[in-house]
């Protein structure tokens, strides 16, 4: 379970990200340790963000740079965020073929926006 402080550090990186990828943005669901609540510290927080269409490496950059922004802004205290750009399709279809990763997130996964 997200603590509130990693919910706050996810809320202002979705506030950031949708600035930069407006409509594009559909969806960001929270997985790995933090999510489960069997994090040690120093874990980071993995961010599944899901994108109406096929993301390209400048959406997966930008994503990046905001995750590193928002870490060295906390002075580097805050969990390092690791964000995962994919297209709804292409989760649907990871999902659809039972790959490991798409599986992990929907068993441990919290969707932490848009807010459920």
């Amino acid at each position: 379970m997200l603590s509130g402080a990693d919910r706050r550090l996810v809320e202002t990186f979705v506030e950031r990200l949708s600035g930069a990828l407006g409509p594009a943005l559909t969806r960001v669901v929270a997985y790995g340790s933090r999510s489960r609540g069997d994090d040690q510290p120093g874990s980071d927080l993995d961010l599944l963000v899901l994108t109406a269409t096929e993301p390209g490496l400048e959406q997966q950059r930008i994503a990046s740079l905001i995750a590193y922004d928002l870490w060295e802004e906390s002075d580097f205290a805050a969990p390092e965020l690791q964000p995962v750009v994919v297209a709804e399709a292409q989760y649907a279809a990871w999902l659809d073929r039972r790959l490991t990763f798409a599986s992990n997130v929907e068993r441990d996964g919290q969707s932490v926006w848009p807010a459920g």
